[in-house]
């Protein structure tokens, strides 16, 4: 397996994946104008989920999975040890999953970043561009 940091256009990866889905939190949908008015409202969240993942379940969580996104919509995406890590697998039926960043990932489809730096984690490179075309390898 190989695992690179590419830049991927935004546009492709939102009609891919939906980060907002809330699938991996348990929390349900989680609605653009939910986000917008945190940042309006100041309700941002600044713990890493990391730190309190093992605190937060399901419904329980909406909130603070709302601030966290609002914080990086307000604040922009950091480079930092917390990437977006995305495997990439064209044989999968669901050929991306994230693996970490969603709410790195969901404030970039909702500010509407034009491209976002992700690790890639792969098999083969036919897989990146097959299902990513735009992604973009950056030296390290």
């Amino acid at each position: 397996m190989k695992i690179e940091l590419f830049e991927i256009s935004v546009p492709e990866l939102r009609a891919q994946v939906d980060p907002l889905n809330g699938e991996l939190w348990g929390c349900g949908t989680i609605q653009e104008d939910e986000v917008k008015r945190a940042v309006t409202q100041g309700d941002l969240e600044t713990q890493h989920w990391d730190g309190v993942k093992d605190d937060l379940h399901g419904p329980d969580s909406r909130n603070f999975h709302i601030g966290r996104i609002a914080f990086f919509v307000k604040n922009g995406l950091p480079d930092d040890n917390y990437r977006i890590r995305l495997g990439v697998d064209a044989m999968d039926q669901s050929p991306i999953h994230i693996d970490n960043g969603n709410h790195r990932l969901a404030a970039a489809f909702i500010r509407n970043d034009p491209t976002v730096k992700a690790l890639l984690y792969y098999f083969d490179a036919s897989d990146v561009s097959a299902v990513l075309p735009s992604a973009q390898p950056i030296d390290p």
